[in-house]
């Protein structure tokens, strides 16, 4: 899956570790990181020379070092604009470089820089056997907040529940909107009991089916069960009877979703949901952006 990160003042680093002279930590998001002393250290070169890569990267990418990061970034799948993130602890102003960006700077001083650093790659060979990001954990002790985990257990508790239940050669609303829910819970908006976005997208694309009379064109649509997690109120009438489509239609729904559903139809329901819950703006604002019509189009 393709990473993209936008450095923003003002994110905070879990603390961890008090000797700062390990150079690594993690953001309040996850994210691994490495200060430019401790990606230094682990490539076998100079401070200095890692924080020019940062500091002037669009102009750094033009020239053969910069071209040839920027090749291992992108084959990994890193398409931030920016490889540094501005960060503040105990109002002290930070740069740090996240995992992505450091084991391709670290592949480079490895294997391709002239000369390459033997510091580099033996650091390198130790993380293929561990990943960076459990590398970093484990040196800093770090254990994922049980929030952040929390927040993706009513949406994966109820993916459990569902799966192998639509009928063979029927689609579901639940399982074709799972990025949807992904990009929202992401964004900050927790799917639970009280939000089922589902419903809202079913009860739209419903009335459009028989608005169109595509039971005629594509094939009757029919009920199975869906089952929700026995938690949630919606449990005491389980099982639900729910709407399958047949496969026959189903490019049409996706086409349907894109250009009707997100486009129009998501920019207000997402607004009551957020309002709901009185999230903060910034978190309404991100959510709202997420399915804008120039995005949309350039998926």
């Amino acid at each position: 899956m393709a990473q993209s990160l936008t450095p923003q003042e003002g994110m905070l680093i879990r603390v961890d570790v008090e000797d700062q002279l390990e150079g690594m930590g993690v953001l309040e998001d996850g994210t691994p990181y490495l200060t430019t002393a401790g990606l230094a250290k682990m490539c076998g070169v100079n401070t200095r020379t890692i924080a020019r890569i940062y500091e002037d990267w669009d102009t750094e990418k033009t020239r053969s070092r910069g071209q040839q990061i920027q090749s291992i970034l992108s084959d990994s799948g890193y398409t931030g604009d920016a490889i540094h993130i501005p960060v503040t602890l105990n109002n002290q102003k930070y740069n740090v470089l996240p995992d992505a960006v450091c084991m391709g700077i670290l592949e480079y001083y490895a294997f391709i820089s002239n000369p390459t650093s033997q510091t580099a790659q033996h650091i390198y060979r130790i993380l293929a056997r561990v990943s960076f990001r459990e590398y970093v954990y484990r040196v800093v002790g770090y254990q994922q907040r049980t929030e952040e985990l929390d927040k993706w257990k009513q949406y994966h508790d109820r993916v459990s529940l569902v799966a192998n239940s639509v009928p063979q050669g029927y689609f579901s609303i639940f399982n074709e909107i799972a990025s949807m829910i992904v990009d929202i819970i992401k964004a900050g908006l927790p799917v639970n009991s009280q939000i089922v976005p589902d419903i809202s997208v079913g009860k739209t694309w419903g009335k459009t089916w028989i608005d169109s009379d595509f039971d005629s064109k594509y094939g009757a649509r029919i009920k199975y069960e869906h089952n929700y997690p026995e938690y949630f109120p919606q449990s005491n009438s389980n099982p639900q009877d729910v709407w399958a489509y047949p496969d026959s239609a189903l490019a049409l729904f996706r086409e349907w979703f894109r250009n009707e559903y997100l486009a129009k139809k998501y920019p207000a329901y997402i607004q009551r949901q957020a309002d709901k819950l009185s999230l903060p703006e910034t978190v309404k604002n991100g959510l709202s952006k997420l399915y804008c019509k120039d995005q949309i189009e350039s998926k």
